[in-house]
Formats: structure tokens, C-alpha cells, sequence
């Protein structure tokens, strides 16, 4: 499975739809920092969708967001290509 492609991007589609949000997809876009495009509540149901996209596509329930991860500074949110190796690592250990 691509992380990227099969779980990411579907949701930053339907939140550009649902939003109708101008923001060019791609593995360098910003999530989570000072360039994000995302407010707290988008940010929020952002990451809702993604753990439900991960639990429709692998049957693994795993949580995305805890409070030591939002105080790292080097968030796993920081953009696509890094969100996406975080969530690589959590089904590994799953």
C-alpha cells in the first residue's frame, strides 16, 4: 500500500472539495506548522478522516495524534512526505 497515495491524498481531496480550499497537493505540502493549510478544527477533522481512512484500508485502529507528539518539534504533521512515514512506522508496530 502507498501511504501516500492511497490514504493521504484521498482525504486532503475530500477536505479541498468539502472546504473548497485552494491548496496544490503534493508530498512537500504543509500540515501542521507556520505554512499550514489547514485551522485547528480542519487540522482536527483532517486527522478524524485519516484514522478512519487507515481503519477502512487496513483494519488497524491506531491513533494519529497524542500530547508528546504535538509538543516534538519535529511534528510528524510537518508535511505529506513526513505524515506519511509516521503512519508507516505506526502500522509497522501495529
Amino acid at each position: 500500500m502507498d501511504i501516500i497515495n492511497d490514504i493521504i491524498y484521498p482525504v486532503l481531496e475530500e477536505i479541498k472539495e468539502d472546504d473548497d480550499a485552494e491548496f496544490e497537493i503534493s508530498p512537500t505540502l504543509e500540515i501542521y506548522g507556520d505554512q499550514s493549510i489547514f485551522d485547528s478544527i480542519s487540522l482536527v477533522r483532517f486527522i478524524v478522516n485519516l484514522q478512519d481512512r487507515i481503519l477502512e484500508l487496513t483494519d488497524k485502529d491506531i491513533i494519529l495524534v497524542s500530547s508528546d507528539i504535538m509538543k516534538k518539534s519535529n511534528s510528524p504533521f510537518k508535511n505529506v512526505t513526513i505524515l506519511a512515514e509516521y503512519i508507516g512506522g505506526l502500522l509497522e508496530n501495529e
